[in-house]
């Protein structure tokens, strides 16, 4: 999925759920931070050396052909982006193979609720969603990924459907699939029900109510406009959040988080000399529940000797 769910959405679905502005913001900008932290930061200063980074999406200048020896790949696409799913649940048989709402996404993502991180329970969010979108392929390089018999390349992830499957409002096909249709307007509707249905137990320690259907109908309506483009949809998402939740949704800033963590500081009778410092705030934290996660899905759910 994009940013459209893993921000916008993501934050309306933390806030109908009761978490207040606060944490909603560090829960939706940790679920859509996962595709945009794709760098290790370089920053001067001491205390920057403590914290042990982890990018959770693949670098874009990273060349595609060094990707297959890359083992660093496999501390990032199945563990954040495909996590594996269930076999049993599965159509095409394979062990690291993506299904919806599997086992492990939705065991992560209880725990990061229990732990009441919000920095941990965007990642984890992100994941449980991406479980709908990624679905029927794996985080590797795999034949099992490709969707054309007289396909020759080794297929990563959904590459051969390219970006459709995390397109909001796409109807693509899956000729690997009985039902090869693919509408995204249901799949994601359904992910984000369920995701709003995993907070509102935890929080309010009830089911979805009326309200909250109502809410997802207006949601879902949205999700299926095909033909509006991004910034259109995001300002439908805007009202439906000053209808339901008295407020509108803060836009998301890639690099807001980044900035606020380095500060300039001028030094000498001329002040002509800038030193990049890191204060600890939210980046650091992220930094953070991305290692507390991927250790939760590599140790704790056995991922990782999936991939050995």
């Amino acid at each position: 999925m994009d940013v459209e769910v893993h921000y916008y959405i993501a934050f309306l679905l933390a806030a109908k759920a009761g978490f207040g502005l606060d944490y909603t913001l560090k829960i939706a900008y940790s679920n859509q931070y996962v595709d945009d932290n794709d760098h290790i930061p370089r920053i001067l200063g001491r205390s920057v050396k403590k914290y042990k980074y982890s990018i959770t999406q693949i670098p874009k200048n990273l060349q595609i052909l060094t990707l297959t020896s890359n083992k660093t790949l496999d501390a990032i696409l199945p563990v954040f982006h495909f996590v594996p799913g269930d076999l049993q649940d599965a159509e095409l048989k394979h062990d690291l193979i993506v299904t919806k709402r599997n086992s492990r996404v939705t065991a992560s993502l209880r725990f990061a609720l229990v732990m009441n991180n919000p920095y941990l329970i965007g990642i984890a969010s992100h994941a449980f969603l991406d479980s709908w979108a990624h679905q029927n392929f794996t985080g590797t390089f795999d034949r099992i990924n490709a969707l054309y018999l007289n396909d020759f390349i080794i297929s990563i992830g959904h590459s051969d459907a390219f970006f459709d499957p995390d397109a909001v409002g796409v109807i693509w096909f899956d000729p690997r699939l009985r039902e090869s249709k693919r509408d995204n307007a249901v799949i994601f509707a359904e992910a984000i029900k369920e995701l709003l249905a995993e907070y509102t137990l935890q929080l309010l320690h009830r089911h979805l109510d009326s309200d909250d259907m109502a809410f997802l109908s207006n949601l879902n309506v949205v999700l299926s406009y095909r033909n509006l483009n991004t910034k259109k949809r995001i300002a439908l998402y805007d009202r439906i959040s000053r209808k339901y939740l008295g407020l509108s949704i803060v836009p998301y800033h890639k690099y807001m988080w980044a900035n606020s963590a380095v500060s300039i500081k001028t030094v000498g009778p001329r002040k002509s000399t800038a030193l990049s410092l890191w204060n600890e705030g939210d980046l650091c934290s992220f930094y953070e529940a991305v290692n507390i996660f991927k250790n939760f899905i590599l140790h704790t759910e056995g991922v990782e000797r999936l991939l050995n």
